[in-house]
C-alpha cells in the first residue's frame, strides 16, 4: 500500500495540489482525472520521486517498487530494444552480477549470492524473457520488429511502445502511466486494457480515453481546479461523471430551498424588528411603572428574535455548491449547401517517393457524411487523409474534390500554430478580417477582449483547438479532417469536439483510435484500412470482439504478475 498525506505543490504564482491525500491499495486500478493544468502529471512525477512536494508526504514501505511512463521519453538510443527492456528491467544487473560470481565461486557467501541472484532470475522468469518480450511486442501491434533493432531506428510511436512494454515487465508493485494510450491504435489499446485487467501491480493512469478507463479502473481520483484538492470516488470513470452531475443538481436544489427559507426568515426578521421599534415608541396613556416594564421587556424580546433570525441567515447562506468549470463550448455552424459538394477517389494509389503504401482505392464520401477509419499504425491513414485534402498527389488514379468544399484540417492547424504570435494577431494573418469583426468572433467562442493580445503559447490544449475552430468558422469550413484527435486534444477539447460534431452539418472524416469518440458522433460509414486497402466495417462492436480475442491469445502465452 501507498499513502499520500497532505501532498502540496506551487510553482511560481499558482497552486496546482493542495492537502493532497489518498491510498493506492493493492492490485487496484485508479484513473486520476481533472481539467487541464490541474497537476496529474505532477503528481504521478511527485509520487515517482522525479518531482519533490513543497510539503506532506508519501508513505511506502522500502521494498515497494513503482515503473513509471512519462508522457516525455527519454530512451538509450544506441540500446537495442532487448537490451533496453533487460535494462530497466534489471536483468542487465543480475546477468551480470550472475557472470562476475560464476567466475570466483570459491567461499559460501559467494555461492549463497549466487544462488540467490538465480532464484531472483527463476522468479522473474529469465528463461523466457525474449520469448515474453517478443509476445508484448505484438500485443502493442510490432509484429514484425526484431527485438535486436537498435532504438535510434524506430519511428516515435514505435519507441512510444517500447517504453510501455519497459514499464510493465518490470513487475512493479504500482505502475503509474501517463497517457498511455497515445500513439497506440486500436488492436493496441484493447491489448494494454486486458493487460492491465489482470496485472496484480496497482495502477494509476492518466488518460483521455473515456472507454479505456471505463474499462481499466475500478476507482477514480479527481484533481479539483478550484480546491486543488483530490476527490476519491470508487467506481467506473462514467459513474464518477454521473455522480458528479446528479452531487451538484443536488447541492443546486439545496441551495434554491434554502434561498427560499432564508428569504422567509428575513421577512420575518424584518417584522419582528418593526414590531420591537413600535413597542419601544409606544407610550401608555397612564404612568404605571408596570406597564411600561412589560412593554419595554416585550419589545427586548423582539429584538433579541430579530437578531437571532440574522445570525441564522448567516448560517444558512454558508450552504455552497460545488464549484464547476464552465464547459468548454466551440460553436461551429455550417449551413447545408445545396450544391452537395463531395469527394471522390477512382482507383488512388499514394505513397511517398514513388513507392506505393495505399491502394488502390475507391471511395466516395458524399456531403455531410461521417466517415471514420480505423487501422494499424503504419497502414496509411495519414497518407490517405493527405490524398483527401490534396496536400499529397497520388502516384495514380484520380482525386476529385467538389469545389464548394471547404476543408479545416485540425491536426495539420493544430500542429502548425505560431505560439510566439498573440491570438488577434494569428486571427488578424489568417482571416484578413476588421477589426471589429475579429472581435465580434473571439467573443463568440469565449476569448474575451483581455485575451486578445495573449500569447497561443499560453493557451491549453483545449483553448487552442477552440482557436483553431474559430479559424474553421471564420473561413466557413463545410467539411472537417480529423487525424487521431484524441493524441493531440485534452478531455475537456475531446468532449467539446464530441458535442460540435452532433449537431455540425458538414462533412466529417475522421482516423481515430477512440472508441468513445467514434460511438458518439454517429458515423454514416466506418471503414478498416489493412495492407491498403480499404474495407467497409458494417458491425464495429463485432471488430472489436475479434480484437479482444486476439488480445486474449496472445495474453495467454505469457504470465502476468
Amino acid at each position: 500500500m501507498l499513502q499520500v498525506r497532505d501532498l502540496s505543490k506551487d510553482f511560481p504564482g499558482q497552486t496546482v495540489l493542495h492537502k493532497v491525500s489518498f491510498s493506492i491499495n493493492p492490485q487496484e486500478k485508479i484513473a486520476l482525472v481533472g481539467a487541464n493544468g490541474v497537476g496529474k502529471s505532477t503528481l504521478l512525477k511527485i509520487i515517482a520521486g522525479l518531482d519533490i512536494a513543497d510539503s506532506g508526504e508519501i508513505n511506502k514501505s522500502s521494498d515497494f517498487k513503482i515503473a513509471y511512463l512519462p508522457q516525455e521519453l527519454k530512451l538509450n538510443l544506441k540500446q537495442t530494444i532487448l537490451d533496453y527492456v533487460k535494462t530497466v528491467t534489471d536483468f542487465t544487473e543480475i546477468e551480470a552480477n550472475m557472470k562476475r560470481l560464476e567466475q570466483d565461486l570459491s567461499d559460501d557467501l559467494k555461492i549463497t549470492e549466487y544462488n540467490n541472484l538465480q532464484e531472483q532470475y527463476k522468479r522473474k522468469q529469465g528463461h523466457s524473457f525474449r520469448a515474453r518480450l517478443e509476445i508484448m511486442l505484438k500485443g502493442v501491434g510490432l509484429f514484425d520488429l526484431n527485438p535486436e533493432r537498435q532504438i535510434n531506428s524506430l519511428s516515435g510511436g514505435q519507441k512510444t511502445k517500447v517504453a510501455l512494454i519497459g514499464v510493465l515487465m518490470q513487475e512493479a508493485d504500482l505502475l503509474l502511466l501517463d497517457e498511455p494510450t497515445n500513439n497506440l491504435d486500436l488492436p493496441a489499446i484493447i491489448w494494454l486494457e486486458m493487460f492491465l485487467q489482470k496485472t496484480k501491480a496497482s495502477v494509476m493512469i492518466i488518460s483521455h480515453d473515456q472507454r479505456f478507463l471505463d474499462k481499466v479502473a475500478d476507482r477514480v481520483i479527481a484533481l479539483d481546479w478550484y480546491t486543488h484538492q483530490a476527490e476519491v470516488f470508487s467506481g467506473s470513470y462514467s459513474e464518477y461523471l454521473e455522480y458528479m452531475q446528479k452531487k451538484i443538481a443536488k447541492e443546486k436544489q439545496a441551495v434554491r430551498l434554502q434561498q427560499d427559507k432564508i428569504k422567509q426568515v428575513i421577512e420575518s426578521s424584518e417584522q419582528l424588528k418593526q414590531w420591537a421599534q413600535k413597542g419601544a415608541q409606544q407610550a401608555p396613556h397612564d404612568n404605571d411603572k408596570y406597564i411600561r416594564g412589560a412593554q419595554r421587556n416585550r419589545s427586548s424580546g423582539l429584538a433579541k428574535k430579530a437578531k437571532a433570525s440574522e445570525k441564522k441567515i448567516t448560517r444558512m447562506a454558508d450552504m455552497k455548491v460545488t464549484r464547476k468549470r464552465v464547459p468548454l463550448s466551440i460553436p461551429l455552424d455550417v449551413e447545408f449547401d445545396k450544391a452537395k459538394p463531395t469527394i471522390t477517389l477512382s482507383q488512388v494509389v499514394a505513397g511517398y517517393n514513388g513507392q506505393p503504401i495505399i491502394g488502390p482505392i475507391n471511395l466516395q464520401i458524399g456531403y455531410g457524411s461521417r466517415v471514420g477509419v480505423v487501422g494499424l499504425n503504419g497502414q496509411g491513414k495519414t497518407t490517405l487523409l493527405k490524398v483527401i485534402t490534396q496536400d499529397l498527389k497520388p502516384i495514380s488514379g484520380e482525386v476529385h474534390v467538389s469545389p464548394g468544399l471547404h476543408a479545416g484540417n485540425l491536426m495539420q492547424e493544430h500542429e502548425n500554430l505560431d505560439l510566439e504570435i498573440t491570438i488577434f494577431d494569428f486571427v488578424v494573418a489568417k482571416t484578413g478580417l476588421p477589426t471589429k469583426e475579429i472581435y465580434h468572433l473571439l467573443d463568440v467562442f469565449n476569448f474575451v477582449p483581455k485575451l486578445a493580445d495573449k500569447l497561443i503559447s499560453t493557451l491549453s490544449p483545449g483553448e487552442r483547438a477552440r482557436l483553431i475552430f474559430l479559424l474553421f468558422a471564420a473561413k466557413s469550413v463545410n467539411a472537417l479532417i480529423l487525424d487521431e484527435p484524441s493524441n493531440h486534444l485534452d478531455l475537456e477539447a475531446l468532449t467539446a469536439l464530441e458535442e460540435v460534431l452532433l449537431t455540425y452539418q458538414g462533412t466529417v472524416v475522421i482516423v481515430s483510435h477512440d472508441r468513445y469518440l467514434l460511438s458518439k458522433i454517429k458515423l454514416t460509414h466506418l471503414y478498416l484500412l489493412t495492407d491498403g486497402r480499404l474495407q467497409l466495417l458494417p458491425d464495429f462492436d463485432l471488430y472489436l470482439l475479434n480484437l479482444q480475442k486476439q488480445s486474449q491469445n496472445l495474453l495467454n502465452k505469457i504470465n502476468i504478475n
